[in-house]
């Protein structure tokens, strides 16, 4: 069995795209198996913080509530991100889908009354601010 030169070109570029599958495959195994290893770290520090009495229970249910949506919020951009690739939604669609999903911390009418910040808890108010909410109320 002999390869004539015109055999050798298709059998290096199948060659090449295998081992690239496989090195891909596998990388992704390796990121997958750190990530999985680090998000359960996380839950075990955080585990020890509640057995300490460092934080509440119900500080670290919040915590891990957190974590567990910011992936939900990756996965969906991802799905997004495809869908746009693929044309089913257009990019506008995708960035109202992905305001509607942002928590609440991150909307900015969570921190803002109309065109004016709340004030901090605990501050005291300025006679100019007295005077703007008695105007603008």
């Amino acid at each position: 069995m002999s390869i004539d030169s015109g055999q050798v070109i298709p059998l290096i570029v199948i060659g090449g795209s295998m081992i690239a599958g496989l090195v891909a495959i596998f990388g992704w195994i390796i990121v997958s198996t750190n990530r999985t290893s680090e998000r359960e770290k996380s839950r075990r520090e955080i585990a020890a913080y509640v057995a300490e009495g460092t934080i509440s229970a119900d500080d670290a249910a919040k915590l891990l509530a957190e974590n567990s949506a910011a992936c939900e919020r990756e996965k969906t951009k991802r799905d997004l991100a495809s869908y746009v690739a693929e044309g089913y939604i257009t990019p506008d669609d995708a960035e109202q889908i992905l305001a509607a999903d942002k928590p609440a911390w991150e909307k900015t009418e969570a921190w803002t009354c109309g065109t004016r910040r709340p004030r901090s808890a605990g501050a005291r108010r300025t006679k100019s601010a007295a005077a703007t909410e008695v105007a603008g109320a």
